[in-house]
């Protein structure tokens, strides 16, 4: 096998949905790329549709950046067939249960986090993108003017982007169980840190995922991430499977821990 072109992504999709037409659908997403293609969702779960909330996965927004829109693809492959034959994941040497796959399709209570795929650098990266995190001042946030033009400085005292405090744990904790699934594998070891101290951003998506319900407080929370996988933007085919296994593996663990960080958040002021 190699690596998979856009019609082959699509075709996968379809097929999983064919195989599995009681666990998972192709969803027709409302907006074309820029390019005007047509895109197109995979969602998974015992339950109707509608009937919860979903952990969002999305890869392949840089051209370059070959093996995520894999990475997902043999993710959902792998808990699709996991489930249907009730028996456990193992990626290498790390493994999940038969109950943990599937809790990851049909016992979560409200499944609220985002992950954006990515390449490379190995990271995972929790928000924000605009400045360092901190959790004591409130009014040091995206929404308030009065701090427009000095975001973006490491190590100074005019501002630092606010999360509250039990939003930070929720990230690094999560961010931490990540790197725990993947290096059971083969022992890689990716780093946790905010977006911003890879390099400064803004408008990522996953600022904006995590970042909506401060914009508008009846929106839930969405505890959101970037994955910055492998040590290039292509790398060998043989490699590149060893670094599916590694995040998938990495995927599994996030999604079996993140029902503990179910909590009602507290928003700027």
């Amino acid at each position: 096998m190699s690596y998979l072109n856009n019609t082959e992504v699509d075709s996968a999709l379809t097929n999983l949905s064919g195989a599995y037409p009681t666990l998972c659908e192709v969803v027709d997403l409302p907006e074309r790329s820029v390019e005007g293609v047509a895109c197109r969702a995979l969602r998974l779960g015992a339950a109707p549709a509608g009937s919860r909330d979903c952990v969002v996965l999305i890869g392949g927004v840089h051209a370059r950046e070959w093996g995520s829109c894999e990475i997902l693809v043999f993710f959902a492959a792998d808990l699709l067939r996991a489930y249907s034959t009730h028996s456990g994941l193992a990626y290498g040497a790390k493994k999940y249960t038969a109950a943990q796959v599937k809790a990851m399709l049909d016992a979560f209570p409200r499944t609220r986090w985002f992950i954006d795929v990515h390449s490379f650098s190995e990271d995972i990266l929790y928000v924000w993108g605009d400045d360092q995190d901190q959790s004591d001042n409130p009014s040091m946030n995206f929404l308030n003017h009065a701090f427009d033009g000095v975001r973006g400085d490491a190590d100074d005292a005019r501002y630092r982007e606010f999360i509250p405090g039990i939003d930070f744990e929720h990230e690094t904790g999560l961010a931490r169980d990540f790197q725990d699934g993947l290096h059971g594998v083969r022992g890689r070891s990716y780093t946790a840190k905010s977006g911003f101290d890879l390099y400064p951003t803004c408008g990522t998506s996953d600022d904006y995922a995590y970042g909506r319900h401060f914009v508008d407080p009846s929106k839930e929370r969405i505890l959101a991430y970037t994955i910055e996988w492998g040590t290039e933007f292509q790398p060998p085919w043989n490699e590149m499977e060893n670094i599916i296994k590694d995040v998938d593996a990495g995927l599994a663990q996030f999604c079996v821990k993140a029902p503990s960080t179910v909590a009602v958040p507290t928003v700027a002021a």
